[in-house]
């Protein structure tokens, strides 16, 4: 009993972490082309497990780095520090990079338990790609309709 329940529960844990992945890329009102490669990013993760990992963390660094160079801070956040508002910045896409490698890391293990239990990569692409994708479509519109802004 105890086993399905830490599955589910880091299955849940993706999940959340997903959303809030979504509303950081729709808070920054990231284009279509960069949600569309980030969702390919996670496919590649789902389907080759820790595997992909690299590769989904150099699209992260690279989200997290076009950030940076173009200055960019979601219109309806404060700025906290009006004086250096780019060690806020810094800050937060620090974390932001720190919490997308870990839900990404979470996504490989999830993956691979699931292929542990005996599912294929095709399954485990179509639910665990189908559920990070609904997750973050519904971060992006907790911004994008006003609900956490």
């Amino acid at each position: 009993m105890f086993v399905k329940f830490h599955h589910w529960l880091q299955f849940l844990l993706v999940m959340i972490g997903c959303v809030i992945l979504g509303y950081f890329l729709g808070a920054y009102e990231v284009a279509w082309w960069m949600w569309a490669i980030t969702f390919i990013a996670v496919a590649y993760v789902v389907f080759v497990d820790k595997g992909g990992l690299l590769l989904s963390n150099v699209w992260v660094l690279l989200l997290c780095g076009l950030g940076i160079y173009q200055r960019r801070w979601p219109s309806t956040w404060p700025v906290v520090n009006p004086q250096n508002p780019a060690a806020q910045r810094a800050i937060v896409f620090l974390c932001i990079w720190g919490a997308a490698v870990a839900i990404l890391v979470l996504i490989a293990s999830t993956s691979e338990v699931l292929q542990q239990r005996g599912f294929s990569r095709q399954t485990c692409l179509r639910y665990l790609g189908f559920g990070v994708t609904l997750s973050m479509l519904f971060g992006g519109s907790l911004h994008w309709l006003g609900i956490l802004s």
